[in-house]
């Protein structure tokens, strides 16, 4: 009996397939970038529909957290300042949910699909919604103070994973090149 490894999805295998980069704490300098990163493994995991449906024993939002929408736009806030003048922290909640998602990066995707590991799945839907208030300026430039025109320029100057936006259609299937978790089975 000879031992075979199956090669799964990984939420890094399929962040480094399609952007070209780790899931990396640089990240975290740029709202967009971590916008279009829990984008891309919530659409591949399917685990965006939990928001609405969570599974069996679970909530939505998250027990715990009593007001996880203000959490969310106060952390978004918080975050944009800190991109303007990153002299303090990044906000607590992102820095929690952050570790989360960078413990789970390397575990099969289908944990996310199925929700069995749900505290990753709080955390990716979590930090989306966070990165989504963060990147606020770059949707509306109503707000004429100076972080808004940085925010806006920089997004207009730069783009948050140009590699990633090129090509979102990619199957499950096609991504390839990039180190796969392993597990053994028999064979």
């Amino acid at each position: 009996m000879s031992a075979t490894f199956q090669r799964e999805l990984t939420p890094a295998c399929v962040w480094e397939s399609l952007a070209g980069g780790t899931i990396g704490d640089e990240l975290l300098e740029w709202p967009p970038d971590v916008f279009a990163l829990t984008d891309v493994i919530l659409t591949r995991s399917e685990a965006h529909r939990f928001a609405l449906s969570p599974p069996p024993g679970s909530s939505w939002p998250p027990d715990g957290m009593s007001d996880w929408a203000g959490a969310v736009a106060d952390a978004g806030r918080r975050w944009s300042a800190w991109v303007e003048d990153s002299s303090g922290t990044i906000p607590d909640l992102i820095a929690a949910e952050w570790d989360i998602l960078q413990e789970s990066a390397h575990l099969p995707l289908e944990r996310l699909t199925d929700a069995s590991d749900w505290r990753a799945c709080i955390a990716l839907l979590t930090l989306h919604a966070i990165a989504d208030e963060a990147c606020a300026p770059v949707r509306s430039r109503t707000d004429a103070g100076p972080f808004s025109q940085l925010f806006s320029q920089r997004a207009i100057a730069e783009y948050a994973c140009p590699r990633a936006a090129s090509h979102p259609q990619n199957d499950k299937e096609e991504v390839s090149g990039c180190p796969y978790s392993t597990a053994r089975g028999a064979g």
